[in-house]
This record gives C-alpha cells, sequence and structure tokens, in this order.
C-alpha cells in the first residue's frame, strides 16, 4: 500500500476536517469478489476504496486528480447533503507494475474486483457509470471511470468535483439520472466562461 496523509481544512459558517485521509496502497494478489465496505461514521465516509486496473500504464497524474477529484468534491458533498455527509478517507489502490514510492504500502484485503470506484483504461468520452444501479434507496456495485475521463483537462477541477458528487449519490443511494438525456449528444456539464454549467436552459434569456 502507499500512503499519502494530508489535511484539508474548509469554512463553512464553521471550521471543519473535510477529507483528511489519502492512502495510497500496491495492489497484492488478493483475489475477493466481495465489495469493499464503506463505512460511514458521524457523519464521515471512510474506507472508500478507488483502484485502478491492473492494465492502466503508469501515470501519476491520476493519482493526483482522483486525489483532487475527491478533495474538492468533499465539501460540495456536505453543502448538497445539507451538511450531513462527506469525505473522510479514501483508499487509492494503484497497479503492483507502477513504481512504489516511499509512502506506498501494500494491500492488505483490497484489490480491483472489490473496489467502490474502478479506474479502467478508456477515452475522455466516456463518462462514469454506476455497475448495477439499482432502485431507488438501495446501494449500487461501484462506480466505474475512464482512464481518459480521469486525466481529463476539459473537465479538470469544477466539473470533476460536480460529477463525483452526482455519482456518488447514484451509486450510494441509486438517485436517478435526471440532469440530462443521456443520449449521444448531450453533456451532463460543460464549461461556459471558465465554470462548470449543468445541461440546463440558458440563464441568458428571460421570457415571461
Amino acid at each position: 500500500m502507499f500512503t499519502t496523509l494530508f489535511k484539508n481544512t474548509m469554512i463553512s459558517c464553521r471550521a471543519l476536517f473535510f477529507l483528511s485521509s489519502i492512502l495510497v496502497i500496491l495492489n497484492s494478489r488478493v483475489v475477493s469478489q466481495d465489495v469493499n465496505q464503506i463505512i460511514l461514521e458521524d457523519g464521515q465516509f471512510k474506507n472508500i476504496l478507488v483502484a485502478i486496473h491492473e492494465g492502466v500504464e503508469e501515470d501519476p497524474t491520476i493519482i493526483d486528480n482522483i486525489k483532487n477529484m475527491f478533495k474538492s468534491g468533499s465539501p460540495v458533498l456536505f453543502s448538497a447533503t445539507e451538511f450531513r455527509v462527506f469525505w473522510k478517507e479514501i483508499l487509492i489502490l494503484v497497479p503492483r507494475s507502477w513504481t512504489r514510492e516511499q509512502s506506498y504500502e501494500i494491500a492488505q484485503s483490497q484489490s480491483y474486483n472489490r473496489a467502490n470506484v474502478r479506474i479502467h483504461f478508456g477515452d475522455e468520452s466516456t463518462d462514469p457509470k454506476v455497475v448495477n444501479h439499482l432502485s431507488c434507496g438501495k446501494e449500487g456495485h461501484n462506480l466505474a471511470m475512464t482512464t481518459g475521463y480521469v486525466q481529463s483537462t476539459s473537465k479538470h477541477g469544477t466539473c470533476h468535483k460536480m460529477d463525483i458528487v452526482r455519482n456518488w449519490a447514484r451509486l450510494r443511494w441509486s438517485l436517478m439520472p435526471e440532469h440530462y438525456t443521456g443520449d449521444d449528444s448531450s453533456e451532463p456539464t460543460y464549461f461556459h466562461n471558465g465554470t462548470c454549467e449543468g445541461t440546463r436552459c440558458s440563464r441568458e434569456i428571460s421570457g415571461s
């Protein structure tokens, strides 16, 4: 396992620690089909396993972007749930073939097949998808993302943090994708004047 810990302090009415622990772990040969158990304790999501597929070529920006996605998305999740929950602890599982940094630790029971969020090879145009999306209120199996999406610059930053919160809601509570139609000609989010906007009618057009 690799380990990288950092503190992220946000001010929102009061000082709170959001995502404060990111542990990077080096994949072992553990084989298990049981999905990793996410812990929810005192409004804090812990033990969230994000795994990078063994076939993905080494690229440190993938790890950095995963960290930034959850770090920037945590206060958004906190606000969207009316200050009820946020991400506190993330585990990132990297392939055995990647260079082992000093901070990395060896995986114990963690594996790609158990991960809650799975990063596999694919292009930027493929949006994240919840596998085995069930009826409302039921937890899905896992959230799948492509390397192209995670590495992308067109959705980097603002859109990534909105997307991860939206998809987390689908994974954790099976909320339906009501933000766009889902066909090939539409996008859930887009950049406009340097900010991330949801697909909707323009605010610049008024009428009666």
